[in-house]
């Protein structure tokens, strides 16, 4: 009896890894917000080159592509499931599985984009436990897309299978660095990158820093601020590296206040949201590392304020 508890019980966990679902908690910031954690999915797990399974190319449980905007992330799991990964259909939440093979349980499976361009995934005894069934279709690679679909593609362009998961995401672009430095400015819907994160300020002035599979390390909250405390929304939404050196998420808004009477009233406009202290002082710089940790420096190069992500996935 003990055993088929324990069964039903790891059958759960499975389902619930697949779906991206795990206990919400916290983690300390600096910021008026704690960041929320996230599925554990992507611990320990390896990324393996860039968007593309290449022909005869293997991933094996663990291991992982990524999309090159990082909003997706297809990995072989552990449990047998190849799952691709992604943000929740608001656009920024996550992650969330988007699309799986449904063969999970079956731990030990590995999935190969073979040279007759079907893609397999082949159990621990060589057997196949699921296919895209594109035998001799001429597809030359796989590619996890930025728009959400993973694709088979042919040496021609043309796409021999897809997964049908197209995102409707909020418009995102690059900054163009990893960092920023003083006197620059990260707009809305912008995003600091480097090779496996991304720090992402919503036009809702919250500051997210997302991990492979756009798996949430760390947000600022502020976007909690709007709604029924400010009148209307937010505007001119910028992050900046001041000229005291404290990073500073600055947005134009008119706060909103309750008069003697009752009324609701609208204050005048004011141009700032937050902003880290302690100074770094003339010349600071604030790199997001390879290590997952968003950092603000001095000009010699002492750090003064983190999100605290480092080592995080």
């Amino acid at each position: 009896m003990n055993r088929i508890i324990q069964r039903v019980v790891k059958a759960i966990a499975l389902t619930l890894a697949m779906l991206g679902l795990a206990v919400l908690g916290t983690a300390v910031t600096a910021l008026p917000a704690a960041a929320t954690t996230v599925p554990d999915v992507f611990v320990g797990a390896t990324k393996v080159g860039g968007d593309t399974l290449q022909m005869n190319q293997t991933l094996y449980g663990g291991q992982y592509i990524q999309s090159n905007s990082g909003q997706f992330a297809l990995l072989m799991q552990g449990d047998g499931n190849l799952v691709e990964y992604g943000p929740e259909s608001n656009g920024w939440g996550g992650p969330r599985a988007v699309w799986s093979s449904g063969t999970w349980g079956q731990s030990g499976n590995r999935v190969v984009m073979q040279g007759d361009g079907n893609l397999v995934i082949y159990k621990p005894n060589n057997s196949a436990a699921w296919s895209s069934r594109t035998y001799n279709s001429g597809a030359v690679f796989l590619r996890l897309q930025d728009d959400g679909r993973i694709v088979l593609q042919r040496s021609d362009g043309l796409v021999a299978w897809q997964t049908g998961t197209w995102a409707h995401l909020a418009s995102a672009y690059p900054f163009g660095s990893y960092q920023l430095r003083s006197g620059q400015q990260l707009n809305a819907n912008q995003y600091l990158a480097n090779d496996r994160y991304r720090l992402f300020l919503q036009a809702d002035t919250n500051l997210i820093l997302y991990g492979p599979g756009f798996h949430i390390l760390w947000q600022s909250g502020n976007h909690a601020f709007n709604p029924g405390r400010i009148c209307g929304g937010a505007s001119n939404v910028r992050m900046v590296v001041n000229s005291q050196g404290s990073l500073e998420l600055r947005a134009v808004y008119n706060p909103q206040a309750t008069d003697s009477s009752g009324r609701v009233v609208c204050l005048s406009a004011i141009d700032q949201v937050w902003f880290s202290t302690p100074a770094a002082g003339a010349g600071s710089f604030a790199p997001l590392q390879t290590d997952g940790n968003f950092v603000l420096y001095t000009s010699g190069g002492s750090p003064v304020w983190a999100t605290g992500t480092n080592g995080r996935v």
